[in-house]
């Protein structure tokens, strides 16, 4: 008998062990934009659904912000800009403020955008508080860019920020103290993984990932990620969403979504033939 619960306990363990894997790399849901609509992606069945956005113009592929898990912010990406807070739970698009690119800090309640300037034609990084924004909007930087910016998150209170067209300064703002300053990496920042507090950078002249720390003292190669275009890191899965496509912010080509589990170093295809923009999808726990 005490052998008999011996082998269910050990039996047991292993099945909790293997379910909470599969949980752990599973769980969730993407939502994104494909052909002209907004949709949720299960990261368990692959199984996908439109989702309603009332309000809402989908004028090009929707650069996409998460509040939490009931309200997302749209940002429409062409004529004056204009960025929406989207309800879920009944598919309602609200005017939020015109702009593009939102990103939600969501710890430090701050919401980053750019607006096109009428006196430089360019487009200057703003900050606010997402329920006052006229009231409450500064701007983070004085030069305008030419073209569209990856702003990555970094802490409760930190973004990083620089030009995709011109992949040269990289800049370090905190919302708290409103320091600005320029980081010199030697690499072309693609996201922030918490889990290890490291900066996935792509090293262009020797074509490869690396993580590091962002004064470059320690640097890892990943090799797992050949001809990955990231999209978004998974906090909560400590994993990488990325098309398979050369690396590259405006990639000629698109094919594959998959998601890679940084600590199993496991790779997944999500769907085949889809690829999608840098901020245009975010991660649902529910």
């Amino acid at each position: 008998m005490d052998l008999w619960n011996s082998w269910c306990t050990v039996i047991f363990c292993m099945l909790a062990i293997y379910t909470n894997q599969v949980s752990a790399e599973t769980k969730g849901a993407l939502i994104f934009g494909r052909a002209g609509e907004l949709v949720r992606l299960d990261l368990l069945s692959k199984r996908l659904e439109k989702v309603t956005a009332r309000g809402f113009s989908q004028c090009t592929t929707p650069h996409i912000a998460k509040l939490d898990d009931r309200y997302l912010l749209l940002g429409e990406e062409c004529g004056r800009g204009r960025i929406l807070k989207l309800d879920l739970n009944d598919g309602t698009a609200s005017f939020v403020t015109n702009g593009y690119e939102p990103t939600y800090l969501s710890t430090a309640k701050k919401l980053f955008y750019f607006r096109l300037s009428q006196d430089t034609g360019g487009l200057p990084l703003f900050v606010s508080d997402l329920d006052k924004v006229s009231a409450t909007e500064k701007v983070v930087n004085k030069e305008s860019f030419s073209g569209g910016v990856h702003i990555i998150p970094i802490s409760a209170s930190e973004i990083l920020f620089f030009s995709r067209i011109s992949r040269g300064r990289v800049w370090r703002y905190d919302v708290t103290t409103m320091d600005l300053n320029e980081v010199r990496l030697g690499c072309t920042p693609a996201a922030w993984r918490s889990a290890t507090k490291q900066l996935l950078c792509f090293d262009a002249g020797r074509k490869r990932f690396i993580l590091t720390d962002l004064r470059r003292e320690h640097a890892e190669v990943v090799s797992d990620l050949d001809r990955a275009n990231p999209l978004l890191y998974i906090d909560q899965l400590d994993a990488l969403v990325f098309d398979t496509s050369e690396y590259n912010f405006f990639p000629p080509e698109r094919r594959d979504l998959v998601i890679y589990d940084f600590k199993t170093h496991k790779l997944e295809v999500l769907l085949k033939g889809v690829g999608l923009n840098w901020g245009a999808v975010v991660y649902l726990e529910q």
